[in-house]
């Protein structure tokens, strides 16, 4: 029995040595990987998918990549933030790696929606879907007017911001602008009020002012637009008729009142 736990005994810094030699050989492994990561892995090409208003050459210059750069020592997050920050048109970046040697970023460009009016300044800004500010003094006859809204220290190339009274008007707002877009309904869309805390009203195509309750389903809400335009207005009145689509009501339809001549 003693000699069994002698023998026993003698076995162990051997053990110990097969773990620490398993361990350093993970290390060689990892330092070699880091290692040719940083020596073989160039950047030689730059993609750039996604454009209509910015060049190649811009989105490139602002992401400041250049050729040689060490494609696994570049922060995509950092990246992404510069070619944002720097071109105003920019909504979103995604940047990947396509080794050996190339970068691919896909860009998804702002929306021009509407002009706002800062009710605070009289200075009519160029707005985006979601509430970028794409430009500052812009004709208030260029496209889809938006009134009733107080902004709070607006920033070119920044998102509106509004006073906490305003919120759920502002959200309203983004969440019209996207569902009218997703329609093709925007250019059509001539101004929106958001002067009152419950109603929002959207005047369409010369032909309709649409009464809308705030922080609705802006989505089924185009819609029930879309469709009445299309089976009613469109279809069956005069062409110089004009009414009301009001869809606040409490039984949740959409009423359409013809205006009377």
């Amino acid at each position: 029995m003693a000699q069994h736990q002698r023998k026993h005994y003698r076995k162990r810094p051997r053990v110990r040595f097969t773990r620490l030699y398993g361990v350093l050989s993970v290390l060689v492994i990892l330092i070699a990987v880091v290692a040719g990561s940083i020596v073989f892995f160039r950047v030689n090409e730059v993609e750039v998918e996604g454009l209509s208003r910015y060049t190649q050459e811009e989105i490139v210059s602002a992401s400041g990549i250049e050729q040689g750069d060490n494609m696994f020592l570049l922060n995509k997050f950092e990246i992404q933030d510069q070619i944002g920050t720097q071109l105003i048109y920019v909504d979103q970046v995604r940047m990947r790696r396509k080794l050996p040697s190339t970068i691919h970023i896909e860009v998804l460009e702002c929306v021009p929606a509407a002009v706002l009016e800062d009710k605070n300044t009289g200075t009519w800004w160029l707005v985006s879907t979601k509430g970028k500010l794409l430009e500052e003094n812009a004709d208030p006859n260029s496209m889809m007017q938006i009134v009733g809204l107080s902004l709070v220290e607006p920033k070119l190339g920044e998102m509106m911001q509004v006073d906490e009274s305003q919120r759920i008007q502002k959200q309203s707002m983004e969440e019209l602008l996207t569902a009218m877009d997703q329609r093709g309904l925007l250019e059509q869309g001539q101004r929106i009020d958001l002067s009152s805390a419950s109603v929002l009203k959207l005047w369409y195509a010369d032909r309709l002012e649409v009464r809308l309750k705030l922080a609705s389903d802006f989505d089924y809400q185009m819609r029930v637009l879309s469709t009445v335009m299309e089976d009613y207005v469109l279809a069956k009145w005069d062409a110089e008729d004009t009414g009301t689509l009001d869809i606040t009501m409490d039984d949740g339809l959409p009423h359409l009142i013809r205006n009377e001549e």
